[in-house]
């Protein structure tokens, strides 16, 4: 889990992604990253990032109001020892390629719709790059 922190966090980071659009959580006390292998993505376009993540064949978990409050939707993403840093790499890719997306639509003044969502699900980044690679 901290391989998959560590890589989003710096991934996030170096594509300039906004808190507000994809972030980790950060241990409230030591201002660290939390080590557990239930990892939360906080999204406040939820059900938009689950959609995107799925169809790429990852089974992650939404969780939305009424389990956490209004406001603080997240992504559920459960790690286990068999995966690999591959699968762990592509999982990043596929978040960046999300974020991304919801910046550039950001910058536009677009708001999300089916159409931008199935553009954002084939993985491209703003720049045209692919960011997925080949699937696992």
């Amino acid at each position: 889990s901290t391989y998959f922190q560590e890589h989003l966090r710096a991934s996030l980071a170096a594509w300039s992604i906004p808190s507000h659009i994809l972030a980790l959580p950060v241990h409230p006390k030591h201002h660290h990253l939390m080590a557990t292998q239930i990892i939360p993505l906080l999204a406040p376009r939820t059900l938009d990032l689950t959609v995107h993540l799925r169809a790429h064949r990852f089974n992650v978990t939404p969780v939305t109001w009424p389990v956490v409050p209004k406001g603080k939707d997240r992504i559920r993403v459960c790690l286990h020892a068999s995966n690999t840093r591959a699968e762990i790499d592509a999982l990043v890719n596929a978040c960046i390629a999300w974020a991304a997306g919801i910046v550039q639509d950001e910058r536009t003044g677009l708001e999300a719709d089916e159409t931008r969502i199935e553009g954002r699900v084939s993985g491209m980044g703003p720049d045209g790059r692919n960011l997925l690679g080949s699937k696992l």
